[in-house]
């Protein structure tokens, strides 16, 4: 499939996906409630997906122009970078009580911004793959080291002696974006959708990931006591995803306003559903979903975001693109291009 091509499915399951992110980052789930724990582990395919996805479609751009490809990718998450950071300033100061810390220049400064810059690095490292010319295997070894970093001072951290997350989240973290980058950039170079993958292998990928993610789970609970909603990263957790990609592009569903949901405000989701989430839990009206209720929090949190999203968009449209990163077309909402004249189209 070409990467030109829209897909329906591709940014349907863009939206399942937000609300997954959504799932894992609302505050509601209760150490003890291990049922929600398991249900917690197995939704974690978002990202990864989403990763992938910048990978299959960055890739066709970085080999007709990768100079174009970094720049405008580059603006872009620098753009949203930056405006996030401002939107959420008033939340670091009722949390830590600071605007600013070295961190945040690499994490941001609310938890699910470091996403942005990772995938910055990912990008300009994409870039000097495709710029050098570098060998497929090289990319291999460096996708393979990176993730298994990642799984050793990360899930995997209490196999090795290391019992804290700090290597994790101080050296891995800002890189772990990047295997499911070139994995995504690999399924576009190679055709591999085009030659091999059929609905049932993304099924088995998504049915043998959700076992081996469940397994790795009860195992380290088991040798070091930490709980399943406990995992930044897992093996299961990527075998699954490249499951539910394969699915995306091989499963044809049709609804044309879940597509465009998908496909124009899940960036949006992703970044602003914490806010929402932030002025219920400050408020303490999270409290109110217990019991049979409590699913409903994460469902309303991404209802509200989306409803948010679909109001500025067609409201306020100009402050919509900014929240977005999309600066320059706020230029041309308000400065129109200059029509050609004859004098253009002659000289």
């Amino acid at each position: 499939m070409s990467a030109k091509t829209r897909n329906d499915t591709v940014d349907i399951f863009r939206l399942v996906a937000c609300f997954f992110i959504v799932f894992l980052h609302v505050q509601f789930i209760k150490p003890d409630q291990s049922i929600l724990s398991i249900v917690y582990l197995e939704t974690r395919w978002g990202v990864p997906y989403f990763l992938m996805l910048s990978g299959f479609y960055l890739q066709p751009a970085l080999e007709k122009s990768s100079f174009l490809a970094l720049k405008y990718t580059g603006m872009k998450l620098i753009s949203i970078m930056i405006v996030a950071n401002i939107v959420y300033i008033p939340v670091s100061l009722i949390q830590d009580g600071v605007i600013y810390k070295w961190k945040y220049l690499i994490y941001g400064n609310h938890f699910h911004l470091w996403f942005l810059t990772s995938l910055l690095l990912s990008t300009i490292v994409m870039f000097l793959l495709q710029r050098f010319r570098v060998k497929s295997w090289v990319s291999v070894l460096l996708m393979v080291i990176v993730f298994s970093t990642s799984l050793i001072t990360d899930s995997y951290s209490s196999f090795f002696g290391l019992h804290t997350q700090k290597y994790f989240t101080t050296w891995v973290h800002p890189l772990i974006t990047l295997p499911y980058v070139i994995l995504g950039s690999y399924f576009y170079k190679f055709g591999w959708l085009q030659k091999f993958m059929k609905p049932w292998i993304g099924l088995l990928f998504v049915f043998g990931g959700y076992i081996l993610q469940l397994l790795e789970a009860i195992v380290i609970n088991f040798y070091s006591g930490r709980g399943a909603n406990k995992h930044d990263i897992l093996m299961g957790m990527s075998v699954l995803a490249i499951g539910v990609f394969i699915l995306a592009f091989t499963v044809p569903l049709k609804n044309s306003r879940l597509a465009r949901w998908g496909k124009d405000y899940s960036l949006y989701i992703y970044l602003f559903h914490p806010l929402v989430a932030f002025v219920f839990e400050h408020k303490g009206w999270n409290f109110v979903f217990q019991g049979n209720l409590m699913l409903a929090y994460p469902v309303l949190i991404f209802a509200i975001t989306l409803s948010s999203a679909i109001f500025l968009e067609k409201y306020i449209n100009p402050f919509y693109l900014i929240l977005t990163g999309s600066i320059d077309k706020v230029v041309d909402f308000y400065i129109p291009p200059r029509k050609a004249t004859v004098k253009d189209i002659t000289s």
